[in-house]
C-alpha cells in the first residue's frame, strides 16, 4: 500500500483588519489578501513580514492568516 503524501502548490496571506460597524454596532472586516506567496516559506518568515505590512495599514489589524493549498496523493493505509 502506498502512502498519503502532500506536495505544496500555493499559499497566500490574508491580513484581516477592522473595517467600520455594522448598523448594529458590530465590527466589520476587511481582507487584504497577497497571492503568490513562496510555499517553501516559513510560517515565521510571512508572520514577520505580515507585521510589517500590518503596521502599515491605517486600520487595526485583527488577524493574519495564511492559506495553503497542497495537492494530496496516494492511497490511505
Amino acid at each position: 500500500m502506498m502512502a498519503v503524501n502532500s506536495e505544496p502548490i500555493s499559499s497566500e496571506l490574508i491580513i484581516r483588519v477592522e473595517d467600520g460597524t455594522t448598523s448594529t454596532g458590530a465590527i466589520k472586516y476587511k481582507n487584504l489578501t497577497y497571492r503568490n506567496i513562496k510555499s517553501e516559506a516559513t510560517d515565521n518568515d510571512v508572520k514577520a513580514i505580515a507585521d510589517l505590512l500590518g503596521s502599515a495599514q491605517s486600520k487595526p489589524v485583527a488577524a493574519i492568516l495564511r492559506s495553503n493549498v497542497v495537492t494530496i496523493t496516494g492511497e490511505p493505509e
